[in-house]
């Protein structure tokens, strides 16, 4: 696979060959995006991200696995990623472990969602392609029919050390289970 990146004028980026995931993280410094994922044992609030696919650089991964999630596209035509990879030139790039993030700011969110419109113009995951980043995270259908990898996604504050209170957690199943109270749920407060 021919690698857009070696073809764009952007400052080096750190190379990385070795690696087995990739994927990218949005901010402001203060809020980062993030996305719930639906697994049957261990759903969970992470990034945006993903298993690279042959040999795809990390920039490659991380911008595909990116669109995939973000606007539910089974598969992201390649003239795409190379777009995104010359239009955009991350704030940071990290490895930990086996896998890469690659950090944008938020305005840099706003540009990816611009080009996958012109460039695909509608969405299984939104009613109306989103404009901003308040449209995508506040217009996305639950997407269940489509079964996306990630349901639904959101602004979080970036705070040192902290943890999701399990209460918190027992609330948010009360409203997903509105119809049924959760009986744990109420004895173990």
């Amino acid at each position: 696979m021919f690698s857009c990146f070696k073809a764009s004028k952007k400052p080096e980026l750190p190379t990385h060959t070795e690696f087995a995931a990739a994927g990218t993280l949005f901010t402001n410094g203060s809020h980062v995006l993030a996305a719930y994922q639906k697994d049957s044992t261990n759903p969970t609030v992470s990034g945006i991200g993903g298993k690279r696919e042959g040999s795809e650089t990390y920039m490659e991964t991380a911008l595909r696995e990116t669109v995939e999630e973000l606007f539910g596209i089974e598969k992201v035509p390649y003239g795409l990623v190379c777009k995104l990879i010359v239009k955009l030139e991350p704030m940071k790039v990290q490895k930990i472990g086996t896998y890469i993030i690659v950090v944008y700011n938020f305005s840099d969110l706003e540009k990816i969602t611009e080009i996958v419109k012109r460039d695909l113009k509608t969405s299984p995951l939104y009613p109306d392609f989103p404009k901003t980043i308040s449209d995508l995270v506040l217009t996305r259908k639950k997407g269940e029919e489509s079964h996306p990898e990630v349901l639904h996604i959101a602004i979080l504050p970036i705070v040192k050390n902290s943890i999701v209170d399990v209460n918190f957690i027992e609330d948010v199943r009360v409203v997903l289970n509105s119809d049924e109270p959760n009986q744990n749920f109420i004895n173990s407060r």
